[in-house]
């Protein structure tokens, strides 16, 4: 997880009154929590991964970037909020350093878009989008992927015995397809558009 430290670090508001690795070890202490098997750090590097292969300009890198560190901070099935959760903590923390007020009201904004995946109504954020896409970039992978996902997902919400596990998942699942594009940019429509909705009917189906 080295280059996510350094990626990290690059992004990260310093200032000499502020030392970021108390700030990367809340991370790497969040997303290495037992439990996580797949909302982790390779869940991290797979988004970084696909940040990294996105062709068109951002607003903001730094702030998107940010966005992605804090988006799964907290993250328990057995609660509702946690994007709102996280978002929260991202505020209280990146409120300690040198970045503008205005770049923290917008990663919380970007944060709390990823509990449906939805741009809010008038919010006219260009980097949004991206970061939507990025976290479901995983439903358009490989059938022997996303057949991994799944089976990580499910281990992250063992609690749950299957009589109402499935059925809800399936229920979430089916909101994607009801949409008209499952992704919001040209980009991963034209990449994962189709794989996505051929690896969702088979796991409602299946």
């Amino acid at each position: 997880m080295i280059e996510l430290e350094k990626r990290f670090s690059k992004v990260f508001p310093t200032s000499e009154s502020v030392d970021v690795m108390p700030y990367w070890q809340e991370i790497y202490s969040a997303y290495s929590t037992k439990g996580r098997h797949y909302h982790n750090l390779a869940h991290l590097e797979k988004m970084f991964s696909e940040l990294d292969r996105y062709p068109d300009g951002l607003a903001d890198k730094q702030s998107l970037s940010l966005a992605i560190f804090y988006h799964d901070l907290v993250y328990n099935p057995l609660r509702k909020d946690n994007e709102a959760a996280s978002a929260r903590r991202a505020s209280e923390l990146l409120s300690t350093t040198n970045i503008a007020t205005l770049l923290v009201q917008q990663i919380e904004t970007q944060i709390l878009a990823t509990k449906d995946h939805r741009i809010p109504s008038g919010n006219t954020d260009p980097d949004l989008p991206v970061l939507l896409d990025i976290d479901l970039a995983i439903l358009g992978s490989s059938e022997m992927e996303y057949n991994e996902y799944r089976r990580n997902v499910r281990k992250e919400y063992r609690f749950y015995p299957d009589f109402l596990y499935y059925p809800a998942r399936r229920k979430a699942m089916r909101t994607f397809l009801e949409r008209e594009h499952i992704y919001h940019t040209d980009c991963f429509r034209d990449l994962y558009g189709v794989k996505a909705r051929e690896n969702i009917k088979r796991e409602i189906n299946g």
